[in-house]
């Protein structure tokens, strides 16, 4: 079966979510993983443990959505996913570098977590989510509607929603990516 091309992008933005954590993690132990540039910004594990605890709740979302969706035969021919305002201003807001600083909700704030379990945790993650897009490949992108799990009143088309999750994924592997650079340069 021919992916639509929204899904097949989808799932080639988790594809360069795992090869960016995997290139962001490479070479460097626990403590730069775990060194803050500064005490109000994250350090790289902090950004990957956020990404975890945050993909926890999207795949639930999306999975919510999607067998609601096949549930209810809202089949559609993968076309590309018309963005109300408010989901075009909130993706805009998360793609990288941020343009203005955000803070995570407290539930999504990493606070204990095991560094060894980090990465292979996210690159599962990212196939749950890569599963997720195949499962979505039917489905109507722009009538499946998502439950915006952090605020229950907002509510984005599937296609929108991927986006996002794909967006703030991209936002917190810069982040780790900058980290990285600034450890790499007082070295």
């Amino acid at each position: 079966m021919t992916l639509p091309q929204e899904i097949a992008r989808t799932i080639g933005d988790f594809e360069k979510a795992k090869a960016s954590a995997r290139s962001v993690f490479d070479g460097l132990g626990a403590i730069e993983l775990t060194q803050r540039p500064s005490p109000t910004q994250w350090s790289i594990a902090e950004c990957l443990a956020h990404l975890n605890l945050t993909a926890r709740v999207q795949i639930d979302a999306l999975k919510s959505a999607i067998e609601k969706g096949l549930a209810q035969n809202v089949l559609g021919g993968g076309e590309k996913p018309r963005y109300n305002w408010v989901s075009r201003k909130i993706i805009a807001m998360t793609e990288p570098p941020p343009k203005k600083k955000q803070k995570a909700p407290k539930r999504l704030v990493p606070i204990e977590f095991t560094l060894q379990g980090l990465l292979p945790e996210f690159l599962k993650l990212q196939d749950e989510l890569i599963a997720c897009a195949h499962r979505a490949a039917p489905l109507d992108l722009v009538r499946v509607k998502v439950v915006f799990p952090f605020f229950r009143l907002l509510r984005f088309n599937l296609g929108a929603y991927f986006h996002l999750v794909a967006a703030h994924q991209r936002r917190h592997l810069w982040q780790a990516e900058q980290v990285k650079r600034e450890l790499v340069k007082a070295a």
